[in-house]
């Protein structure tokens, strides 16, 4: 497996794959303007063949990420891709001297919860029936600094 910052060149395919996995995708020319943004982490996570087998969106500011998209082709799920580029985000995020990645995920989606959960992510908040029936869960995870001995407030 290879993660790689996006690039212009990837985004049909990143494009392609959203189009695939989401009700509401991100078109592609939101996609190019992400690769411009100063804040923003885009990541694309490839395999041996050259094949896009995920990618992940985040956008940093002011000592806090926020992840946007986490997406695996659905061929290759539950192979440690998304923990891959999660991994890769945390180490980004290190060096930027983030304290917290924050993220929102539909309360019906029991595998990631469950994946988010077991990275370390815990329930800040809720917003009620974001998804229809269905609440928003906006999850935090505490990034853990060296020589970071303030416990910061969200």
């Amino acid at each position: 497996m290879n993660i790689t910052e996006a690039t212009v060149e990837a985004i049909k395919t990143v494009a392609d794959l959203e189009s695939r996995n989401y009700d509401t995708p991100y078109p592609e020319e939101d996609l190019k303007l992400e690769l411009q943004r100063n804040d923003s982490l885009f990541l694309c996570s490839y395999n041996d063949s050259g094949i896009l087998t995920g990618y992940l969106i985040a956008r940093y500011i002011l000592g806090e990420c926020e992840i946007h998209r986490i997406t695996v082709a659905a061929d290759f799920r539950r192979t440690g891709i998304a923990e891959a580029l999660l991994n890769n985000l945390e180490k980004i995020c290190i060096d930027h001297t983030a304290y917290s990645i924050f993220l929102e995920v539909n309360e019906k989606n029991v595998p990631a919860c469950n994946f988010y959960h077991k990275k370390g992510f815990f329930e800040l908040s809720r917003r009620k029936k974001y998804y229809g029936s269905a609440d928003a869960l906006i999850l935090r995870k505490r990034i853990a600094h060296v020589n970071d001995t303030e416990e910061r407030i969200c």
